[in-house]
């Protein structure tokens, strides 16, 4: 295919005008050392609402590195935190025959955070108030952060005031793949 220059594919690649408007800035987060202080500064700065979107998801990863506390220092200040995992990828049982999934939201529901389930999940993202998305390869709750096992990891931050509509599109989609299907759907107990 390099053989002759006639054989180059050509592609036109179109600007996304939203994500040049001048209010966003863009940052690229690379391997787990980044992901996990962008994660840290999230949930210790946010105002209103964090999401985070792990298919995997292990209370052990979340207790070594610290995020049970903070998010649990988040909902003390007023702070949603909704968690999506796929129950399937998490279904590896402990010594005790508790999953994995389940053992994750007994944590996370003792300290005030929700866990939902999302079957075929493999999106991996952070959202924060109206103004931070995070989109990349990390599994931010389970990854391995040192070892054989430890990935190459790359993510973009966008934020600004432009990221609104994106986080709200965001949202939606995460309540109608959600197994608990929309909130605003649902009746109350």
């Amino acid at each position: 295919m390099h053989a002759e220059p006639k054989n180059a594919l050509e592609f036109d690649v179109q600007p996304r005008e939203d994500l040049k408007q001048s209010a966003t800035e863009i940052e690229m987060l690379r391997d787990a050392d980044a992901h996990d202080i962008f994660l840290r500064d999230t949930l210790a700065s946010a105002c209103n609402n964090v999401e985070i979107v792990s298919p995997w998801i292990i209370k052990s990863t979340m207790e070594k590195n610290g995020f049970l506390e903070l998010m649990q220092e988040a909902v003390a200040r007023g702070v949603v935190i909704d968690i999506y995992a796929d129950p399937i990828l998490n279904a590896k049982m402990n010594n005790a025959g508790i999953s994995q999934f389940d053992e994750a939201t007994a944590a996370l529901s003792g300290i005030g955070a929700t866990l939902h389930p999302v079957h075929q999940l493999h999106s991996k993202m952070v959202s924060a108030d109206e103004n931070v998305f995070c989109i990349g390869s990390f599994n931010w709750l389970s990854a391995d952060r040192v070892g054989k096992y430890a990935r190459h990891e790359t993510s973009l931050v966008y934020s600004g005031a432009s990221m609104v509509k994106e986080i709200e599109r965001f949202r939606r989609n995460l309540e109608l793949r959600s197994a608990e299907g929309p909130k605003s759907s649902q009746t109350p107990p």
